[in-house]
């Protein structure tokens, strides 16, 4: 593929949060009852929504759950595997997805010729530094791997839509730091995306600029990656 230009694609203003992703980071934490962990991530395949949608709640073990929807209008569930396969491998293309909070990215392992979109990033580790919401620049290391390690059947996230699941660590200590996923459920006109983070350090107020830098950085990218996606894979 031919390196794209992806200068027009640059955008630092971004949508504003959607009012339920305002209720969200305004309320307080909710309990467990609200939460799902990485065990019971299977859950997110059932139709309709779980309790909490938008918002922080606190798991029975002491760790956060940070959830965050994102409508994308004209996003495909292809076209989020073709996005997860592309970026990360240069600095350009992650800054262009949060251009006011992401700084650097590189993978560890070439990928980029590898023959499926999921092979490009599946089983890889994007090392990348970037803020959450201001402040402290974070160095993590996010290592992309099979959703069935969290109970999603490929057959039942591919009739739906995709699924994207990673574990985050301290970049420089390796420690573990959360893990998340992103399930795109496809519909008319694009696909919502159900994103949930589990932090395994609580610290509210870093859960709640997690909501901001997620609802900001999917807005922005649903605001380019079709007109993105057809230039790519029509060169």
């Amino acid at each position: 593929m031919a390196e794209l230009d992806l200068t027009r694609y640059f955008n630092r203003m971004f949508k504003p949060l959607t009012p339920e992703q305002l209720e969200g980071l305004a309320r307080p934490v909710y309990d467990s009852r609200y939460a799902i962990g990485p065990e019971d991530a299977s859950s997110i395949l059932e139709p309709g929504y779980l309790l909490l949608e938008n918002g922080v709640a606190g798991l029975e073990d002491g760790t956060v759950m940070v959830a965050v929807r994102n409508e994308m209008p004209g996003v495909s569930a292809a076209m989020m595997d073709w996005w997860f396969g592309f970026t990360e491998y240069e600095d350009e293309r992650y800054q262009v997805w949060h251009p006011l909070d992401h700084l650097a990215a590189h993978r560890d392992k070439d990928h980029r010729d590898a023959p499926t979109d999921k092979e490009r990033y599946v089983g890889n580790t994007s090392r990348v530094e970037e803020y959450v919401g201001g402040g402290k620049v974070y160095r993590f290391a996010i290592s992309f791997r099979d959703p069935e390690l969290v109970k999603l059947a490929a057959a039942r996230v591919n009739e739906i839509g995709t699924a994207i699941y990673a574990t985050v660590a301290d970049s420089d200590t390796g420690v573990p730091v959360s893990s998340f996923l992103h399930m795109v459920r496809e519909k008319p006109g694009g696909s919502e995306l159900r994103s949930r983070f589990w932090q395994l350090n609580p610290d509210e107020t870093s859960a709640r600029k997690l909501i901001c830098h997620c609802a900001e950085e999917f807005g922005n990218l649903a605001s380019f990656l079709p007109a993105l996606y057809r230039e790519a894979t029509t060169h």
